[in-house]
């Protein structure tokens, strides 16, 4: 009878275990499961902040324009009114490499509604300074270019950063006509640009959003078309199903899960 008795013990604790275990399994998959879905929420909620923030930069260059008469960055006499960078005309050599972080003295463009372009480059980073000193966004920047070189942007110092980590805005315009693996043909001019930081790339057009996200927000303020209306898709080769940089006719990539795409926006 002892031993019927031990062996019956022994099958319910055995069972009990297997129970918990269950019960323990059960937990670690809702709480992996949460944690899976709580990073796609928190990746959507700031795929949707990039539509604010855009919206904010336009909001912002067009009262900028009107208030002004001119352009950010581009503005002619914008040493009148905060003071030369260059300590002279707002013209000289130091404009492309003197910093005016924590201050208003800045330089001018040369007044031809174009920001940036050869051989202005320092309008592109001192358009972000003129936005700030006009208090028309938050934040204060440098006015001039990282230590990469004439085009790069550099989080917070001289371009403002985004929802999406390694990641922000700048402004870019290419004289003439541009096109090649990354770029539809096409004429690029005064261009807000999202994308990742990087070194070795131009501005803010390194990779940050797959294909879907991209067609998301081209298609909650624009057309959704890749190469049509007021937004386009940077490194179309990957980011599209173009098959050429001349197929305007092509739609973005929502297949692919890899980061692939930067934005163009056209709207100044």
């Amino acid at each position: 009878m002892k031993h019927r008795m031990q062996c019956k013990t022994h099958f319910l604790t055995s069972g009990f275990t297997l129970v918990e275990m269950s019960i323990v399994l059960v937990i670690i998959g809702l709480v992996i499961g949460g944690i899976i879905t709580g990073k796609t929420l928190i990746r959507s909620a700031n795929v949707k902040a990039i539509i604010s923030d855009y919206q904010t930069y336009q909001s912002a260059i067009n009262a900028f324009t009107l208030k002004f008469d001119a352009l950010p960055g581009d503005m002619p006499n914008a040493s009148d009114i905060w003071g030369a960078a260059d300590g002279g005309d707002g013209l000289g050599a130091d404009c492309y490499n003197v910093d005016s972080t924590g201050n208003t003295s800045t330089c001018n463009g040369n007044g031809n509604l174009v920001i940036g372009g050869l051989p202005f480059l320092h309008e592109t980073f001192r358009a972000w300074q003129h936005l700030a000193n006009a208090e028309l966004i938050a934040g204060s920047f440098s006015g001039r270019s990282g230590p990469g070189g004439g085009n790069h942007a550099v989080e917070n110092f001289n371009s403002p950063s985004s929802s999406l980590t390694n990641s922000g805005f700048s402004f870019k315009s290419i004289s003439g006509v541009w096109g090649d693996a990354n770029w539809f043909q096409n004429r690029y001019e005064n261009m807000i640009v999202y994308g990742r930081y990087s070194t070795t790339e131009w501005e803010t057009l390194g990779r940050i959003l797959t294909g879907s996200e991209t067609w998301l927000i081209d298609k909650k303020i624009d057309d959704g078309y890749p190469a049509k209306g007021k937004i386009w898709a940077f490194h179309w080769s990957l980011c599209t199903t173009a098959s050429s940089n001349t197929d305007y006719s092509a739609e973005y990539n929502i297949t692919t899960t890899e980061n692939s795409c930067a934005l163009l926006f056209f709207s100044l």
